[in-house]
């Protein structure tokens, strides 16, 4: 069944060629000398957009300088031309990616097209043409282009295509999460309305990096993406056209993420009028009951949206709009421990509870074609509310209120001749972020369970307003062809961050049976102590980036890139600033000047990243490339750290041992009472923290077994060094009461970047591409290990206690399949079916074993994970859509029927991990279970 939607991509040996003025042997000639040429690579394109190179020659071989190449774009009606350079060779830049018929006309010479050619997000698409002598001005033979299978490319990565978007199965709509299909990514089925995509030895939703249409989307605080994406969706599936999933990426545009990169690109509007409705529903009677519910909850979700494409002035100006709604009613399993003296102390906070979910999205493009340059105006926006952040050993009472906002809005410039692509970008990005407690009190923390949530309220705006410029310029000398890009970026960014930590009381209790706490804290203003208005800071600084790299081809077969990055953060640590405390002549003896902030921190400017990948076409046919790579790239500094050391100049938290009260308004007396006196709990950092950084390199090779079957084998390694790590010293002994360093101040927080962290992987994909099918399968092989738990900042009382071990992102094997195609009756299949085994889960003993006042630190014969052995425990599931169309006078209505979880298999989520607990080492949440939901789209 063909959608009517929008053009199709033409497939080879799909029809026969348009003969009009030829012979049919001359013909058929030409369709078998040209199926050979359709080889796509991923190289230096650049971040938006795509380049289509390759070679004009005669039939018997002699190249053919001064051939015209016309690409001709479907969608927007727009022409790009290239002249063949004396070696026959041809190039055009900055492509937006889409769907293209190709013609190659020389003097003397018969023409010839190329129909449907696709061009992918970030590909060098090589395409060759061999002409017949005859006479250029009868129309030319058209030649159906093949798949787009890359063979030849740079980096890792793996393109998600505009037909897996739309098709494929998508349980919460949120268009990460088919970054799934790329060897190397994690990622779940949601958790509590929770997921988000992790690759290398973390697992954690920092060092990742997302582009939109260029544009960065990483946030400032927290290092992690703008408007916490593991909540939701970000964007409307509908506004994603494409996006490409890079692991180790060597092309010196991208930078901070470490982990992994996304580059998407945003529907943009064309000559002819596409628009779309669509819903979505899901009750209590499509919904498996989880493993841990005494009932089925009343589980509810509604899904809407719509969007429209299409000209304001035909050839000239395009709109393209979308919108997408989600109502939910998500259950959370709260699952306490179970402790020896008495198992069933905390059942009374046991249960399933509703946990409400609102996300809304919209996005709006405009784009005008004035002669060579482009002009895009592009609006993106999402607002989310929801309950969340409880479950297992965290009782409702713990969980949090959460309302995220973020707008983006950009004006973009692309200018493109035959040898020049320049792209300028003014851009304005707002992120607020409000967490509150669910229920406002104190916080008491047993081993078997926490009731109340001592960290929050949060709150976090940002603004940042950024002007780019990126050139890409091609150069026909020096020994072959190159392509130099070059970019200067420079980024204003203001933070506001209020956080009153313990302003209800944090009360530790040493035993679940314990009626008075082993330890009290609570939080205060030091200039005002009657409000919480000394729980604010403000940080503003500058963000610069600048590259340059020279891509290389001597020889056709071979290309070779070497480029340079620069990245720097100034006065984003508090850098000019003076701490309270600079001068105490204590802190200075027992912490050292350096963590003693006199406004003398530095800024780390020395981040310089090269970045060398070269690419070799073994046989000269396109159809086996080998690659290797390596690189360098630089993440975000710990501005979350900064955040807190600042407020803590003005926040005070006082931590008492045996307070002797659960009453928080009694600790505040007692501060009120004697302030003197009182001990302050302070956050230090250095005067010198370290940009984290990857260091990765990786060897692979690409081999077409057939037209429609491609095969991919990359080796991977990552080690990831200069992370932000924190030990949490001058905690009291919990024999004598005693501080270890000064009985002057209470834990002192220290911040360090001196975490290590690394990930080695084999990475293989199978591609089959034909007609209406396209079949995947990626396998990861990988190891992960770190010197710290699920994050870095672990808080671990003494840095000896970062050492490296397995990681909870040592994750050894993973399949998915994933496909799409279509079926007799008019019927449409799609699925993704994935295999992983079990992941690590942090263990600590439950007890101090050690004595030093710390409980992460004290952990099973050493080792800070265990792992869960056999296929009961591995991750399993199964999604797939059935879709029928129905013809209507004006489009098609599509009916589908999703399944997620096809055989309701228990994924476990998480697992207890104290070993003082009866349940230890056992699940104590669980990923969804089975789902269905029914949809109808309405499509023209």
């Amino acid at each position: 069944m063909r959608r009517t939607s929008r053009p199709e991509v033409v497939r080879c040996f799909e029809g026969s060629a348009v003969l009009r003025g030829r012979s049919i042997a001359v013909s058929r000639f030409l369709l078998t000398s040209s199926l050979a040429a359709c080889v796509a690579s991923s190289l230096a394109a650049q971040a938006t957009t795509a380049t289509l190179q390759g070679a004009v020659t005669a039939s018997d071989g002699a190249v053919l300088p001064g051939a015209e190449v016309v690409a001709w774009s479907r969608e927007s009606g727009s022409a790009r031309s290239a002249l063949a350079d004396v070696r026959g060779a041809y190039r055009l830049l900055g492509l937006a990616p889409g769907v293209y018929d190709v013609t190659a006309r020389a003097v003397g010479f018969g023409a010839l097209r190329r129909a449907g050619v696709e061009l992918i997000l970030g590909d060098e698409a090589t395409l060759n043409f061999a002409l017949e002598p005859g006479a250029v001005e009868l129309d030319p033979i058209v030649v159906q282009a093949g798949p787009s299978l890359p063979v030849e490319r740079l980096d890792v990565s793996t393109p998600v295509l505009e037909r897996e978007i739309e098709r494929l199965p998508l349980n919460t709509r949120d268009v990460l999460a088919l970054a799934s299909i790329a060897p190397g990514v994690r990622i779940f089925a949601p958790e509590a309305g929770r997921s988000v995509p992790a690759a290398g030895a973390l697992s954690t939703a920092r060092f990742v990096n997302l582009y939109v249409d260029g544009l960065e989307w990483k946030g400032l605080a927290t290092g992690a993406l703008v408007s916490m994406p593991q909540t939701g969706s970000l964007l409307p599936q509908d506004a994603i056209r494409e996006y490409r999933v890079s692991l180790n990426p060597y092309d010196v545009e991208f930078t901070r993420g470490a982990s992994w990169v996304i580059s998407a690109v945003t529907h943009q509007g064309g000559n002819t009028l596409h628009g779309s409705l669509f819903g979505f529903d899901q009750d209590r009677n499509l919904v498996a009951q989880g493993s841990f519910q005494q009932t089925k909850p009343d589980y509810q979700r509604k899904q809407v949206g719509g969007s429209l494409r299409g000209p304001l002035l035909k050839d000239r100006m395009f709109f393209s709009v979308s919108y997408e709604g989600q109502i939910t009613d998500n259950f959370i399993d709260v699952v306490p421990g179970r402790p020896p003296t008495n198992p069933a102390i905390w059942d009374r906070y046991a249960g399933t509870f509703r946990a409400p979910f609102r996300n809304y999205m919209g996005m709006a493009r405009l784009t005008a074609l004035r002669g060579r340059h482009t002009l895009d105006a592009i609006w993106t926006a999402r607002h989310l509310s929801t309950q969340s952040n409880f479950g297992a050993k965290l009782s409702r009472d713990a969980g949090v209120v959460s309302s995220y906002g973020v707008s983006n809005a950009q004006l973009r410039d692309r200018y493109v001749s035959a040898a020049l692509v320049n792209e300028i970008s003014l851009h304005v990005l707002y992120n607020d972020q409000d967490d509150s407690p669910l229920v406002p009190g104190p916080t008491f923390q047993y081993p078997s369970i926490q009731v109340g949530r001592t960290e929050f309220p949060v709150t976090i705006t940002e603004r940042h307003i950024g002007l780019s410029d990126k050139t890409s310029y091609t150069v026909g000398r020096f020994g072959g062809q190159h392509v130099l890009k070059t970019g200067v970026e420079l980024t204003r960014v203001w933070g506001r961050g209020y956080q009153p930590t313990g302003k209800d009381g944090f009360f530790l209790f040493q035993t679940d049976t314990s009626t008075m706490p082993q330890r009290g804290r609570i939080g205060v203003g030091f200039i005002d102590p009657s409000s919480t208005n000394d729980a604010r800071a403000t940080i503003d600084g500058w963000l610069v980036g600048a590259y340059i790299q020279d891509e290389w081809r001597p020889v056709t077969a071979l290309v070779l890139t070497a480029g340079v990055r620069y990245d720097a953060e100034i006065g984003t640590l508090n850098q000019g600033e003076t701490a309270p405390w600079a001068s105490d002549t204590v802190l200075q003896r027992v912490v050292g000047d350096r963590y003693l902030n006199s406004g003398d921190r530095e800024t780390d400017l020395d981040n310089f990243a090269p970045r060398v990948a070269a690419a070799w076409d073994v046989f000269g046919d396109g159809r086996t490339s080998l690659r290797a790579g390596y690189g360098v790239m630089y993440d975000r500094v710990p501005v979350f750290g900064a955040f807190s050391e600042k407020i803590s100049w003005g926040w005070r938290t006082y931590t008492f041992q045996n307070p002797g009260t659960t009453d928080p308004a009694v600790l505040r007396s007692r501060v009120a009472a004697n302030p003197a006196a009182a001990t302050p709990n302070l956050v230090l950092l250095p005067d010198r923290l370290e940009t984290p950084a990857n260091h990765q390199w990786s060897v692979g090779i690409g081999r077409r077994l057939s037209d429609h079957l491609v095969l991919n084998v990359d080796y991977l390694h990552q080690h990831m060094t200069d992370l932000p790590v924190t030990v949490m010293a001058n905690q009291p002994n919990p024999v004598t009461n005693q501080r270890p360093l000064t009985s002057r101040y209470g834990n002192i927080n220290l911040w360090g970047s001196f975490g290590d962290a690394k990930f080695r992987a084999v990475l293989t994909s199978v591609t089959f591409d034909h007609g209406p099918t396209r079949v995947s399968a990626a396998y990861t092989l990988g190891w992960a290990e770190s010197e710290f738990g699920g994050t870095s900042t672990s808080d671990y009382p003494d840095s000896t206690s970062y050492s490296m071990q397995r990681s909870t992102g040592d994750e050894r094997h993973r399949l998915v399949l994933s496909g799409l195609t279509e079926l007799p009756l008019g019927l449409e299949l799609s699925a993704i079916a994935v295999a992983a085994s079990p992941s690590p889960f942090g263990v600590t003993v439950g007890t101090d074993v050690n004595k030093n006042g710390a409980l992460n630190d004290d952990w099973p014969d050493g080792i800070r994970t265990w792992r869960r052995d056999g296929w009961d425990y591995w991750y399993r599931t199964v999604d797939i859509r059935l879709g029928k169309a129905f013809s209507l006078p004006r489009g098609l209505l599509l009916v589908t029927v999703d399944v997620f979880n096809l055989f309701n298999w228990a994924n476990h989520s998480e697992y207890q991990g104290k070993q003082s607990l009866l349940d230890f080492a056992e699940p104590v949440g669980d990923y969804l279970r089975r789902q269905a939901q029914v949809g109808v789209r309405y499509q023209f």
